[in-house]
């Protein structure tokens, strides 16, 4: 799995930062940080199995509408 992809998607389409995947996921900014920029290979199996419950969680989001006036 690639993580730093995994990453990138979910702050892409949930418009998360790193801080606000870390608290969906239970971990810190830093380890979403170190993930992403590929210091840190690959979570442990339940970091990880919360990353990808999360990347499919925003993918199946709908968009948003704009608030017509």
């Amino acid at each position: 799995m690639n993580w730093k992809t995994t990453i990138r998607r979910i702050k892409r389409l949930g418009k998360l930062t790193d801080a606000g995947i870390a608290k969906k996921v239970r971990t810190s900014q830093q380890h979403i940080n170190r993930l992403r920029m590929g210091q840190t290979k690959s979570p442990n199996w339940e970091l990880g199995d919360r990353l990808i419950g999360l990347e499919k969680e925003v993918r199946n989001k709908p968009p948003v509408k704009p608030v017509s006036k």
